[in-house]
């Protein structure tokens, strides 16, 4: 799952729709957008899921209230969940690890603190239709519909924080390192209805404010390991118009 592989998709639907024989699509504009997700976790073990991102989209006019949108970016969570790597069953803490770890922090001269974290990458890909009130007043108010396929990776990682006791010299020596499983990685469908507002500073340029939930459904490849039911994000953005 690269960044690459967004950015190749996103261009060849860009010079699709640019080159479209269509004269109704007109490039509208080009946006911005940086915010925040809070997730809905499907597993009630995990405490939550949030993070930043940005995403990028395109919009084709239609009409004078209707647009085409298409849309990528990048949303970067952590997964706050205890025991993360027990409960996932994570083969090298559970088969070699965990017991080199136990053992260890059995010696006095040595202390041991593990603190598991988890990240989950998101990058959607999405075609939608774009609606607002009125594209000839400074502000406005509208409404997006999109889905399409998103990719993501999730990875488990653990903190460990050691002390080591040299009774000798009366020194102990603290040291820190991650520890990293295999990401698992796949890509799974979602649908996003989102509600915006928006201010044209100038003829070039808007800002806008916009609310989305991110609905997912569980089909496709490493489905079952996507943590999440659904996502609700608050942004901003800059708007680009042409």
């Amino acid at each position: 799952m690269k960044t690459k592989h967004v950015i190749i998709n996103f261009l060849i639907l860009f010079l699709f729709f640019a080159g479209s024989p269509l004269k109704a699509l007109t490039l509208e504009d080009l946006s911005i957008e940086g915010g925040y997700v809070l997730g809905i976790p499907k597993d009630s073990l995990i405490e939550a899921a949030k993070g930043p991102g940005y995403e990028i989209s395109f919009r084709w006019r239609v009409s004078n209230t209707l647009s085409l949108l298409v849309s990528s970016g990048h949303w970067y969570l952590a997964i706050d969940q205890e025991n993360a790597h027990k409960i996932l069953d994570w083969p090298y803490w559970r088969q070699i690890y965990g017991a080199v770890v136990y053992q260890a922090d059995m010696d006095p001269i040595y202390d041991v603190t593990i603190e598991p974290r988890q990240d989950l990458k998101i990058k959607p890909f999405e075609l939608g239709i774009s609606w607002q009130n009125s594209k000839s007043t400074p502000f406005q108010i509208g409404g997006t519909l999109s889905g399409g396929y998103v990719w993501y990776q999730r990875q488990l990682y653990i903190e460990e924080f050691w002390d080591k006791y040299f009774p000798t010299i009366d020194y102990t020596f603290s040291y820190d390192f991650q520890n990293r499983s295999d990401a698992k990685k796949g890509y799974l469908w979602a649908v996003t209805p989102a509600a915006f507002a928006s201010y044209h500073l100038s003829d070039a340029i808007s800002l806008s404010m916009t609310v989305k939930w991110k609905c997912y459904f569980p089909h496709g490849k490493n489905a079952d390991f996507f943590p999440l039911k659904n996502h609700y994000r608050l942004s901003c953005a800059i708007h680009f118009l042409y």
